[in-house]
């Protein structure tokens, strides 16, 4: 680990508390939408369904099966299906408004700015996201985010979704980073590890519930574990 010198985070679930902020927003649009009754469901059953589906539809994303706007019009639409409350209008509106708030929400993931600030005493941080440009700025921002990190590389301004190789020799491009002396810190193994990996870089795949990773250079359950080896 002497050779790195450029750390490169994920955002979303990794930095960026997506579950927790999400939440917030949701349960403000379930009670102004009277979802509760229409969808006859609790905002917690809801959000199971909600979840998975958002979960599925990123994955096809990344793969490039389906398109940004495919995802943000589905995502709510199948949900609300799931509960058999069919409605062309209502899911857009809520979409809207989903996105246009959530990204000011400022849920962290425990430890973020204890480890940004030890990792920025002595490496060159960057993000590298799939998520989409018109909001991740705004969240790096209103997190208080933005100052530890010298580039912010966004998926969709390039074409190359992760697990693509190719957004990762893009990001050496834009930082004068090497394979040799990068490593890529995520908590989604079919993007993050995967991508790190194909594009020869180290990986630390993170995840809360403690499962591993085989093909991860390191595994943490805390974003504080990455003290132990940089």
């Amino acid at each position: 680990m002497k050779n790195i010198q450029h750390i490169f985070f994920d955002l979303d679930d990794t930095l960026w508390d997506t579950k927790q902020n999400s939440k917030r927003i949701i349960e403000k649009l379930y009670k102004q939408h009277q979802l509760q009754e229409k969808l006859n469901a609790s905002l917690d059953e809801f959000l199971n369904v909600y979840y998975s589906i958002n979960k599925n539809l990123w994955q096809l994303y990344s793969e490039n099966k389906i398109t940004k706007k495919q995802l943000r019009e589905t995502r709510f639409k199948n949900s609300f299906h799931h509960f058999n409350y069919f409605n062309e209008k209502e899911p857009i509106e809520i979409s809207n408004s989903f996105i246009a708030k959530t990204p000011y929400e400022t849920n962290l993931i425990n430890g973020t700015i204890e480890i940004l600030s030890y990792l920025s005493q002595k490496y060159n941080l960057h993000i590298i996201t799939n998520g989409f440009k018109e909001v991740q700025h705004i969240k790096l921002k209103q997190s208080k985010l933005s100052d530890f990190f010298n580039h912010v590389i966004i998926s969709e301004e390039f074409g190359y979704n992760k697990p693509d190789k190719k957004i990762f020799e893009i990001a050496e491009q834009k930082t004068g980073a090497s394979k040799s002396n990068s490593i890529m810190i995520g908590d989604n193994p079919d993007t993050d590890i995967l991508g790190a990996n194909n594009a020869g870089w180290k990986s630390v795949y993170f995840n809360a519930e403690n499962f591993k990773n085989p093909m991860a250079t390191f595994n943490i359950n805390t974003l504080i574990d990455i003290k132990s080896f940089l």
